[in-house]
């Protein structure tokens, strides 16, 4: 063959090697720029988050200037508004006309909200977390209205979740200073007419003109004694065990014995309901232990070491996707009637809760069972099986009754915890179980 001739047998060779080669490259640049964009938003993020804390700290170091704010701001609005809730009305005007923020997006299954969960934190938030993570947080959410959440960056999971679902989370600072229920929800003044409102109480009442789901977040919960400053409103977010009823019975806190003219609209008859898409969520920092009154009232949810800084994933651009709270609810009481955990595996955790209050007499509750039945049917509606889900029950729930403030008699019991946690569920046991039982 004669060179030209050849030349034209390897030319299309050629042509297909430098488009391959060009179109490699091209993808590494875009994802090169995808990922530094990913880098710059987390930042952008953290940098706000920073802001914030800054701000609240200076706040704080200063009382005297945050209390002539609040004041400022309560006076212009009871001489525009008039009433004895001058802050709730400015909410009322906020809406005026409004009947709601009602999603137009469709409304999603559990499965394919965890999978939207992932993947929105990963584009929006840089969080790359298993899809198993945020069933687990929505299995809590089905367990309770009040959940306690620990770990590193603890706040920055459920402020994705919040992201994902169509509104960001919702901060409100606990103080030192704070000794009651009044420090929380507010209280009379001024020879009982006028109503010292607080920005916890705002939001709440806030929460009502929604249709979507609320996450609001206290934090540092452990600031004061959360079981005196909550202790109005922990029997409205007790564990519920009767069930999952898409519609909770009306729960409300009661302000004033009766309503006035020119009150707010959504007070009932002096009384604040609570709303059923809002959910209250307790902020500890990595170390810190709820008050063992408080772990009862609540759902407890663990973030794991390094769970949100898994194998970075390429994801599309991902919108916010707006829930309502009563398809939410909906889908919890449907996923309790649809799955159920296997009898082998209600067996195990029986003779698991045998075990430890026999060996090492810890009760789990008379609750734990019924709890362990809705976490682990929101996890298996989400795509979870059920030996991760009850591993899961275990790592956020049942087994940080272990974690005791000297847990030095206990150390001495872990091999065998450990050994028939093994002949009870199998080789391939419970990793994040057996996990939690090597750090103590």
């Amino acid at each position: 063959m004669d060179q030209p001739g050849i030349w034209l047998f390897w030319l299309p060779a050629i042509v297909a090697g430098g488009v391959a080669l060009v179109a490699v490259l091209l993808l590494a640049v875009l994802r090169e720029r995808r990922w530094n964009r990913f880098a710059a938003e987390r930042q952008t993020l953290l940098d706000a988050v920073a802001a914030l804390e800054a701000e609240n700290l200076r706040l704080r170091s200063n009382p005297q200037q945050e209390q002539r704010r609040d004041e400022r701001t309560k006076a212009a609005a009871t001489a525009t508004l008039g009433g004895r809730f001058p802050l709730l009305l400015r909410v009322d005007a906020k809406y005026a006309g409004a009947v709601g923020d009602s999603p137009t997006a469709p409304q999603p299954t559990l499965q394919a909200l965890c999978e939207h969960m992932r993947r929105h934190a990963a584009a929006h938030s840089g969080i790359y977390a298993a899809r198993e993570l945020f069933a687990a947080f929505l299995g809590a959410m089905a367990v309770s209205d009040f959940v306690l959440v620990q770990g590193e960056e603890s706040a920055a999971l459920p402020n994705a979740v919040a992201q994902a679902l169509g509104q960001p989370l919702v901060l409100a600072s606990a103080d030192a200073s704070w000794r009651g229920a009044a420090d929380l929800l507010g209280q009379w003044t001024n020879g009982a007419r006028l109503y010292e409102e607080t920005h916890f109480l705002r939001l709440a009442y806030e929460a009502l003109w929604h249709q979507g789901v609320t996450l609001l977040a206290l934090q540092p919960l452990l600031a004061a004694a959360p079981q005196e400053y909550l202790s109005t409103l922990l029997p409205l977010l007790r564990a519920r065990t009767a069930g999952m009823e898409a519609q909770l019975p009306a729960r409300s806190i009661r302000l004033t014995d009766s309503a006035w003219p020119n009150d707010p609209v959504r007070l009932e008859d002096g009384a604040l309901p609570w709303a059923q898409g809002l959910w209250l969520l307790g902020i500890l920092r990595p170390g810190e232990q709820a008050p063992a009154a408080l772990r009862r009232d609540a759902m407890e949810f663990h973030v794991p070491p390094d769970a949100l800084k898994q194998k970075p994933f390429l994801v599309p651009w991902t919108q916010a996707q707006p829930v309502e709270w009563q398809h939410l609810r909906r889908s919890f009481a449907e996923a309790a009637e649809a799955y159920t955990l296997p009898a082998a595996a209600r067996d195990r955790f029986a003779a698991l809760e045998e075990y430890l209050a026999a060996q090492l007499q810890l009760d789990l509750g008379a609750n734990a069972a019924a709890e362990l039945e809705r976490f682990a049917a929101v996890c298996l509606a989400c795509g979870m099986n059920s030996r991760a889900a009850l591993d899961a029950y275990l790592w956020h729930r049942a087994l940080r009754l272990l974690q005791t403030p000297e847990p030095a008699a206990l150390r001495q019991q872990m091999p065998a915890l450990k050994d028939f946690l093994k002949k009870t569920f199998g080789q391939r046991g419970l990793p994040l179980a057996t996990a939690l039982l090597e750090g103590i």
